[in-house]
Order: structure tokens, then C-alpha cells, then sequence
């Protein structure tokens, strides 16, 4: 069986990604993100049953726990991920989550050993130049003036941290993926123990019987969800089992761009010609660290 190369299931895994964030942002409009989450996870089972007969049981409890652990830090990105979109601006916080790129590419450099060339250091000076213009207001345009707008805004802070724990995934995703399971039974795994956590919290918060109720509130965009959570995420493992994760996570920005001008238009965002255009830098960053990287 031909295998599609690396950078083709990136590409797949980041039109999934754009379109799962347009359909979330509009379903958490009428509801919490937690009771959408906990629900989407469910319809995420129930869809991926199909596939148990691909999925490998025989690998030992501890790493079935090491799974579970981190399932349980997916489960915390996911979590405040929603909370995020459902309370800022999704052109806003999309492109701040960049930064999980040049974290993934430094990290992976110094625990996985995957080499950066000149020009992708310059790439990720361009990422990092344009969350900066992204996050400038009026005239405020000094460091000092940038970092107030940050603290002023406490779901970009929160946003920054979701990518320092979501970079810590990538990487033990990585190694997982390619020393111990293969992508179908990894798929399967994370999203069984993160269907179980979200809704032990929802129980916990005693909402446990939100989820009929999501699905009349929102039931196309839950669907949606669920089924391009599961393409994109098992694009990614797949590309991320091919090739190294310093050049998958820049290939899956390129869902940036869309998610900006395609959220920013259907959700009327203010200045939007002006996001897309620093969206546009970003991804030329993105660009020469992909067109620069050193494998």
C-alpha cells in the first residue's frame, strides 16, 4: 500500500483544522465550551467504533497509562483552547497560538536533535515579528505598549500558555508515535480517555445531562466538529509519524490565513484587513522555515 508523503496529511490535517475552528466558534456561541467539548467528544467515539478492529490493545498498562496521562494534558489544551475562542476574537487568537511553532521547533532541536538552518531562524523571527504586530492597538507600538496590550487581554495570556502545554504534546506525540503505537491506535486511545475526562468534569460540575440538550442548541456544528477533529487529527499523527514535527506544525499553519479571513467574515471581526495582512507575514515565516528547515 502506497503511503502519502509526509507534508500531504499535513495539509489535509490543516483544511480540517480551519474548518473545525469556524464550526466551533459558531456552535460556542450558544453554549459553554466544556458541555460542547464533553459532547463533541462523545459523537468523536461514537464515530471512531468503525475503526476498533484496526486498533492495537496489546501495549501494556504503562503505556496505556503514559496515554492517558497525556490525554489528560490534551484534554486541558482542548479545554481552555474553547475557552479562549468563545471569548476573544478568533482572528485574534489564532495567530497568537503561532507561537506553538517556534517553541515545537526549539524543543524538538534540543530533545529530538532536528536541526535549524539560518533561513528557518529567520522564519521564526517573521512569526514572532508578526504576533507582535498582531497584538498592537491604536499607537501603541513599543515593547512596552505590546506587552500592556497582553496583560490587558487575559485570554491572550491564557492563549500563550495553552502553547507552552500544547508544545510539551507535540513532542511526547512525536515519540509515541514513532517508537511505540501507530497513529490509529493512538488516535483512538487519546480521544477515549479525553471523551472520559471532559465528561467527569461536566459531572463534577453537575451538567452531566447538557448533552442532549448541546445537541438540540447546536447539532450540525457538533457533528462537524466531531468529524474533522477525527481528520485532523489522525492527518496529523500520520504526518507527524512521517516527518519531523519542527516541519509538520508550520505546514499546519497554513490554516491561519483561512480561519482568519473565512472566522473574521462570517463573525464580522473588526479590523480584519489588517489581521489578514499580518496573517500573511506570519505564513511567510512559516514558508521560509519550511522551505529552509534541514532534515
Amino acid at each position: 500500500m502506497m503511503t502519502l508523503p509526509w507534508y500531504e496529511y499535513a495539509l489535509a490535517a490543516a483544511v480540517f483544522s480551519s474548518t473545525l475552528t469556524v464550526f466551533r466558534k459558531s456552535a460556542l456561541k450558544h453554549t459553554s465550551p466544556q458541555e460542547f467539548d464533553a459532547t463533541r467528544s462523545m459523537i468523536t467515539i461514537l464515530l471512531l467504533l468503525p475503526v476498533i478492529p484496526s486498533v492495537n490493545f496489546d501495549i501494556g498498562w504503562k503505556l496505556i497509562c503514559t496515554l492517558m496521562f497525556l490525554s489528560a494534558l490534551l484534554t486541558t489544551v482542548i479545554l481552555n483552547l474553547s475557552k479562549c475562542y468563545k471569548n476573544a476574537e478568533i482572528s485574534l487568537i489564532n495567530p497568537i497560538l503561532n507561537i506553538k511553532l517556534v517553541l515545537v521547533t526549539v524543543l524538538a532541536f534540543i530533545f529530538l536533535g532536528e536541526r535549524i538552518s539560518l533561513q528557518s531562524a529567520a522564519g521564526i523571527f517573521l512569526i514572532v515579528v508578526g504576533i507582535y504586530l498582531l497584538n498592537i492597538r491604536g499607537d501603541a507600538w513599543s515593547p512596552r505598549d505590546f506587552l500592556k496590550n497582553i496583560s490587558d487581554s487575559p485570554y491572550s495570556i491564557l492563549a500563550l500558555r495553552i502553547m507552552i502545554l500544547a508544545s510539551v504534546v507535540v513532542l511526547l506525540e512525536k515519540y509515541i508515535v514513532t517508537h511505540h503505537v501507530d497513529p490509529v491506535t493512538l488516535l483512538f486511545f487519546l480521544w477515549l480517555f479525553s471523551a472520559l475526562f471532559m465528561n467527569v468534569a461536566n459531572a463534577v460540575k453537575g451538567s452531566i445531562r447538557s448533552i442532549p440538550v448541546v445537541l438540540k442548541k447546536v447539532p450540525i456544528q457538533s457533528a462537524a466538529v466531531a468529524c474533522c477533529a477525527i481528520g485532523a487529527y489522525f492527518c496529523y499523527l500520520k504526518a507527524l509519524s512521517l516527518g519531523p514535527a519542527s516541519l509538520v506544525i508550520p505546514v499546519l499553519k497554513l490554516s491561519t490565513f483561512f480561519t482568519i479571513v473565512v472566522g473574521g467574515l462570517l463573525f464580522e471581526e473588526k479590523r480584519l484587513r489588517y489581521k489578514a495582512g499580518v496573517s500573511v507575514f506570519i505564513l511567510a515565516g512559516v514558508w521560509l522555515i519550511i522551505d529552509g528547515h534541514v532534515v
